[in-house]
Formats: C-alpha cells, sequence, structure tokens
C-alpha cells in the first residue's frame, strides 16, 4: 500500500523520533550507571568483610566475595591465582563455581593443566580478555584444549598486583 507523507507532517514527526531516542538513551544512561554504582557497593562490602576479617575467617570471606563477584557479574566460575614455589607458577588457590555448573572437568583441575600463553600474559602484567575461546591465536593452542576441557566459553584475566608486584591473577569465566 502506497502512502503519501505530507511534508508538514515530518517535523512533528522527527521532533517525536528524537524523543524517543532521548527517553532510550535516558534509560540507558541509568541502567548503566545503576550498574556502576551496584559494582561500587558489591566491592566496598568485600573490601569491608576482608578487611574486618580475622585471619581464621579470611578464607570464608574470600570464598564468599568470589560469590558475590561471580552472582553479580553472571559468571560460572571465579578464581583467585596465587603465585607460588620456585617457578612462580599459579595455583587456583580460591574459586567459586555455579552449582548450576556441569563441567567436563572440575574447575580444581585448572592448575593441573598448562596455560603456558595465558600464564606468559600474567607474567607480563597483561589482562586477557577473550568473548569467544577462538579468540585465542593460534600460538595458545595448549590454552585453547585446556579452556576447552574445563568447558569455558569467554574468559577474563587481569594480574593482582601486590605491592607494586605481581602476585598472580584474577580470572572470571563462563561456561
Amino acid at each position: 500500500l502506497e502512502r503519501s507523507w505530507p511534508r508538514e507532517l515530518l517535523p512533528p514527526l522527527r521532533l517525536l523520533a528524537q524523543i524517543f531516542g532521548s527517553a532510550m538513551a535516558r534509560k540507558r544512561a541509568q541502567e548503566e550507571l545503576d550498574l556502576v554504582l551496584g559494582f561500587e557497593r558489591l566491592a566496598s562490602s568485600i573490601l569491608g568483610t576482608l578487611a574486618l576479617a580475622t585471619p581464621q575467617q579470611a578464607d570464608h570471606a574470600i570464598s564468599a566475595g568470589l560469590r558475590q563477584i561471580g552472582e553479580f557479574t553472571g559468571a560460572d566460575q571465579v578464581a583467585l591465582w596465587l603465585r607460588f614455589g620456585k617457578e612462580g607458577q599459579e595455583d587456583a588457590t580460591r574459586h567459586w563455581q555455579a552449582d548450576a555448573m556441569d563441567l567436563p572437568r572440575s574447575w580444581n583441575e585448572v592448575s593441573a593443566l598448562a596455560l603456558p600463553w595465558i600464564r606468559a600474559r600474567m607474567a607480563k602484567g597483561d589482562t586477557v580478555r577473550l568473548t569467544r575461546i577462538a579468540d585465542l591465536p593460534r600460538e595458545a593452542g595448549e590454552d585453547t584444549e585446556a579452556l576447552r576441557a574445563l568447558g569455558v566459553r569467554s574468559l577474563l584475566v587481569m594480574p593482582v598486583t601486590v605491592s607494586g608486584r605481581n602476585a598472580g591473577a584474577f580470572s572470571i569465566a563462563c561456561a
């Protein structure tokens, strides 16, 4: 069906389109602000809990914080890796995994798997951000296989520094 649109109707329709666009942009900005504020509240809460925890409560506080981060981000796995041993290898010393996860292998086994490409990035202090595991470069073949064995589909790994020194890494994964 053909329709002729009168010229005088175009300015009011353009104005309505701008009003709708502004309303959508305002809504998106508010949602982004709510997300940032929610994360800041979460981070403050975790920091407060960790700061007030006694040495006996520290493990529980760390585990609870990892769970809260996982639930807030919608991740399936969150891990804190700390350096140990003479080789400076990391170990998934603390981790959280969503209850509904049914992985082909346990996240606990990740320390037994070689992740040479990711470990090299962490040693340099780089952040590894993968939307898809297929985004890993060809030279990261061993890492790709290990992450697929764990059921990981996307991954964020950030270095952890303590007193200006690389102390390990923090990772968030989705399966």
